[in-house]
């Protein structure tokens, strides 16, 4: 995706917009997060059921990060709300890595450490996606909140709101490609989308129509685009 994180420069609008984004955020993961639960309270028996239950457990953990993600980015805490993104980005990589195929899930549970490690690792997963995940975007996920870098140090004492609007529209976007990947793993198990997954594309595909910012990373990366419900 486009490094909009890396773009500083970048008009992040005024406090209209900066409303809309701290609700939409708050209003996605929360609802990604409630999704998680009911995939995990599936009826389906076996092998599928499984999968489903355990893939709602990681929608779980993006919903969870993200709803505090978004609250801290919204309220002042940016140092640590970068840092609950760069785990999201992770868990982006990880869901389409089971949507495309090159691991099942199954796998993902039972690994041990030394074999996530060697499969399902960030460098592997950005190695297998060919070009879809960028080293770069990884990396200044990683400096301005992952690891205690000096990048970081401008996102401390909640001073440097332009960079905190533009990691709430990644946010957003990093979940939006995350639930995308899931919606398409469980169309493809012939599986029924839970309720509130269905309004997950209403909200962002609403959001994503008033914000510039959204507008200018279509413009600039039209691909991938996150698909419409």
């Amino acid at each position: 995706m486009d490094n909009i994180t890396g773009n500083p420069s970048m008009d992040v609008g005024g406090p209209e917009q900066w409303i809309l984004r701290r609700q939409t955020a708050i209003r996605i993961t929360s609802l990604i997060k409630d999704t998680g639960v009911s995939m995990s309270e599936t009826k389906i028996k076996g092998q599928l059921g499984e999968s489903i239950c355990l893939l709602g457990s990681v929608m779980q953990m993006c919903g969870e990060l993200g709803v505090a993600s978004a609250n801290m980015l919204s309220n002042k805490e940016y140092y640590a709300g970068a840092a609950l993104l760069r785990q999201i980005v992770e868990i982006e990589y990880l869901t389409w890595t089971f949507e495309k195929g090159h691991a099942d899930i199954n796998k993902w549970i039972n690994s041990s450490d030394k074999e996530r490690m060697k499969t399902f690792s960030p460098a592997q997963l950005r190695k297998n996606s060919k070009g879809r995940f960028l080293q770069e975007d990884y990396k200044n996920h990683c400096e301005k909140g992952g690891h205690p870098v000096p990048k970081g140090i401008p996102l401390l004492g909640g001073k440097a709101h332009g960079d905190a609007q533009l990691l709430l529209v990644d946010l957003l976007l990093h979940c939006w490609r995350t639930w995308d990947q899931v919606h398409a793993w469980l169309r493809n198990n012939k599986c029924d989308i839970p309720t509130s997954g269905l309004e997950i594309g209403t909200y962002l595909s609403a959001w994503g129509k008033k914000d510039p910012i959204y507008h200018h990373v279509c413009r600039e990366n039209p691909e991938p685009t996150p698909r419409k419900y």
